[in-house]
């Protein structure tokens, strides 16, 4: 599990994420140097949503604007492998999967 500053470290590395949830479409992840962040995905009924993303000592959050895929919440950040993390809900949240170059 990733600290504060690792998660902020990783985004910063990472800043374009192709990620999904359980068998729902794929998405892509914006993460924006203003704590901004933008989803964009092609299979949804919104394709574009924007948002905010605050990263805490443990956790990084995100809280959508009018889009419920992902879901807004706070996510522990794993990485499972070399390459691949998971953004783990801290409250009933469903995972989001993602690989990354570390």
């Amino acid at each position: 599990m990733l600290s504060g500053a690792e998660i902020s470290a990783h985004f910063a590395r990472n800043p374009t994420l192709e990620a999904r949830q359980a068998h729902r479409p794929l998405f892509r992840l914006l993460m924006q140097p203003d704590n901004g962040v933008e989803r964009i995905c092609s299979g949804c009924r919104v394709s574009r949503a924007v948002g905010e993303m605050k990263i805490e000592a443990d956790r990084v959050c995100f809280r959508w604007t009018r889009v419920s895929y992902p879901g807004s919440g706070c996510y522990q950040l794993v990485q499972t492998a070399a390459d691949r993390f998971t953004l783990r809900g801290v409250d009933q949240e469903p995972s989001i999967e993602y690989s990354a170059n570390p």
